[in-house]
C-alpha cells in the first residue's frame, strides 16, 4: 500500500522502488515528506540504519507526526540514537483519538482494506482493496468511487 499510497497522491510512481529513484522525485512531489519516508524505509530495510535515521529525520522537520512506530520497516531501528525521540515527538505531535464519530461507511463490504492514505490537498482519503485489487477514493462527501486506471489493476500494489 505504501506506493500506492503515494502513486494516489501523485507523490511518486510505481516504479519508482529505491532510494535513488525516489530522490529524484522529491522535486516535483506533492508530499515530499511522505517520499522521504519511503526513502528511510528503504534505508532501514537496507540495515543502513545511519541513512534511515537521517532520511526520517528530514521528513519529520517537514511534518513532526510522521510515526516510523508502527511500521515493521523500522523495527532494526529501536536501538538507533536519536531513533525514540522521533518517535516521542511524533506521538506529542499526534495524539491518539480517544473519542471518533464516524465519518461514512462504503457500500462495498468485501473490499478489505489493506492502507489508507490521505491527500490533504484534494481532501480524499484513498483505501487500497487486497479482495477487490483496487483502489477506492472517498471524497469528502462521503462518495465512494472506484479510482483504479481503467484497464489496469492494483493487485501487487495494494500489498503492504
Amino acid at each position: 500500500m505504501r506506493v500506492v499510497a503515494l502513486a494516489a497522491l501523485g507523490v511518486v510512481s510505481l516504479c519508482a522502488e529505491t532510494p535513488a529513484e525516489l530522490e529524484k522525485l522529491l522535486a516535483t512531489a506533492a508530499e515530499p515528506g511522505v517520499v522521504m519516508v519511503e526513502i528511510a524505509r528503504q534505508y532501514a530495510i537496507a540495515g543502513d540504519r545511519k541513512q534511515a535515521l537521517a532520511w526520517f529525520e528530514k521528513a519529520a522537520a517537514l511534518n513532526p507526526e510522521y510515526t516510523p512506530e508502527f511500521d515493521r520497516d523500522f523495527e532494526t531501528m529501536a536501538t538507533v540514537p536519536g531513533f525514540q525521540a522521533l518517535v516521542e515527538r511524533a506521538r506529542k505531535a499526534s495524539p491518539a483519538v480517544r473519542r471518533g464519530a464516524l465519518a461514512f461507511t462504503v457500500a462495498e463490504s468485501d473490499l478489505i482494506p489493506e492502507g489508507l492514505a490521505w491527500d490533504a490537498r484534494s481532501q480524499k482519503l484513498y483505501l487500497g482493496s487486497v479482495n477487490k485489487r483496487k483502489i477506492v477514493e472517498i471524497g469528502s462527501d462521503g462518495a465512494a468511487r472506484d479510482s483504479s486506471r481503467q484497464g489496469r489493476t492494483a493487485s501487487a500494489a495494494c500489498w503492504g
